[in-house]
């Protein structure tokens, strides 16, 4: 038995594992490609895909389920909820999804269906993809947001700059 290597750079993602369920030759396939998407929108905020999301990973077989393990990493570009300044992030998160060729579930597994030995991973990656999003996109984590009534950035000056300024021109010191 050895490995075999399957190397995806083209949107379809419909990889072919009948070997790999016959044990033909072949006991695990490692997967990688990439995957371009331009912006995905979760909770009507959205998000820029800044280059093509990669995924790496191995498919292993019992004979009838299949189980892939692997991860994706991503760099994505959007608007920090705290301060609205836009930022760009690198996303990184694992993948672990399993697939049969029947329609099967059990009480502690979901199981995403091939079709003739096939694997789509369109769903799965999109289905990760927003699973995976933080629920508040942050620039950094001690971002201090904005003074709403006066909408200063707190992180690029002083709240009391706004302040100091009027208290100026007032005649103030």
């Amino acid at each position: 038995m050895y490995n075999e290597k399957v190397t995806l750079e083209a949107i379809n993602l419909i990889i072919n594992i009948s070997d790999l369920l016959k044990g033909i030759n072949v006991d695990t396939m490692d997967i990688s490609f990439y995957e371009d998407i331009d912006n995905i929108t979760i909770c009507g905020k959205n998000i820029k895909i800044l280059e093509p999301m990669k995924v790496t990973g191995k498919i292993t077989t019992d004979g009838k389920i299949a189980s892939f393990s692997g991860q994706a990493n991503l760099t994505i570009q959007t608007e920090c909820d705290r301060c609205v300044s836009v930022f760009e992030e690198n996303l990184t998160f694992d993948i672990n999804e399993k697939f049969t060729n029947d329609s099967y579930s059990d009480d502690e597994n979901e199981y995403y269906q091939m079709i003739d030995n096939k694997i789509d991973f369109t769903p799965v990656i999109m289905h990760n993809l927003h699973m995976n999003m933080p629920m508040k996109f942050l620039c950094s984590s001690d971002c201090k947001g904005i003074v709403t009534n006066c909408e200063t950035n707190i992180n690029e000056c002083s709240p009391f700059a706004k302040l100091k300024e009027t208290f100026k021109t007032q005649g103030g010191r």
